[in-house]
């Protein structure tokens, strides 16, 4: 992973294509993810976010929201803020790009990790995205 990290930084800076190289790695990096998904290691949401920036500055905007959505996912998995302030802003950014099946995710990302805040709280719940007392 830290290869194809410096192999995309390379490439958003001098501005050559690794699509190739990327599509020859896809299973690869599916299954870092979930390794490093389940060992809570934060270094592939920053894997992520380069990959994301890649794809947007390809014009792949389709691809791009996919992995900043499993960005978003996985930094809230890992408790990671920062991560999330950045797949959060980036994808604001991109949201009149998205496919409804993407707004769709996203919305679903964020009321699962709302939740998860809330369960935490005692005289707080949400419904239907209304805060009501407990």
């Amino acid at each position: 992973m830290p290869g194809l990290l410096n192999i995309i930084n390379s490439s958003l800076r001098y501005d050559f294509e690794i699509d190739d190289l990327l599509e020859s790695f896809k299973h690869k990096i599916e299954r870092a993810v979930e390794y490093y998904k389940h060992n809570r290691a934060l270094y592939i949401t920053k894997f992520l976010y380069k990959m994301s920036i890649y794809y947007l500055v390809r014009n792949k905007n389709h691809v791009a929201i996919d992995i900043i959505l499993q960005g978003l996912e996985l930094s809230g998995i890992l408790n990671d803020t920062r991560a999330f302030i950045k797949f959060t802003v980036i994808f604001e950014s991109t949201r009149k790009k998205c496919n409804e099946d993407q707004q769709t995710r996203y919305y679903q990302i964020i009321d699962q990790l709302l939740k998860e805040e809330l369960s935490n709280e005692e005289n707080v719940f949400i419904r239907d995205g209304s805060f009501l007392p407990c």
